[in-house]
């Protein structure tokens, strides 16, 4: 999970887990989730569902200081899994084209 959060999240994580220790329960589920996912496909609909649960949980925390998963970090780890993202294709995607972070190099 860490490797997943915005850097400012990783440092209240600790605390967060001790204080509220169901506050971070949507980025754990959404993990999961994306652990199970075999393909690009799989891990598009996992995204826009997070995307998606973020935009209902309208919360200062989560939103407005972003002590959530990155969309990015994210697609970033499943990179290493899937290798990159596609740019064209059935499995294209401008989501995750705008997930990508820049390779450095």
């Amino acid at each position: 999970m860490r490797r997943c959060l915005y850097r400012r999240a990783l440092l209240v994580w600790p605390i967060l887990r001790i204080i509220r220790p169901r506050f971070f329960q949507v980025d754990l589920d959404t993990i999961e989730r994306v652990g199970d996912a075999q393909d690009w496909a799989t891990f598009k609909a996992e995204l826009a569902a997070f995307g998606a649960e973020n935009r209902v949980r309208t919360g200062l925390w989560r939103n407005r200081f972003k002590f959530r998963l990155s969309g990015s970090r994210l697609t970033q780890l499943a990179e290493e899994l899937f290798g990159p993202v596609p740019q064209s294709g059935p499995a294209a995607d401008p989501i995750l084209a705008k997930n990508r972070r820049p390779s450095a190099g």
